[in-house]
């Protein structure tokens, strides 16, 4: 029976640790805009650096309820 809820436990985190995926390649390109917008910035490109902004201020309102969310199911899962 412990066998069985070990390999239970194990197969329902499963798809979470995709979302981690998800999560870090979404923050690796934050980063990547973040570096470009502040190339932007010390450049004459206004329209560009809205447009940067936007990027990275997106990326974060959509990883951080993920991070939440995704740390929430962890916590519930290792109770």
């Amino acid at each position: 029976m412990k066998e069985f809820q070990e390999k239970l436990r194990e197969l329902s985190t499963q798809p979470y640790t995709q979302l981690d995926d998800i999560i870090s390649k979404m923050e690796a390109m934050q980063e990547k805009y973040s570096e470009e917008l502040k190339e932007a910035r010390k450049g004459n490109s206004t329209n560009k650096v809205y447009y940067l902004e936007g990027l990275v201020d997106g990326i974060t309102f959509m990883t951080q309820p993920l991070r939440k969310y995704n740390d929430g199911i962890k916590e519930e899962l290792n109770k």
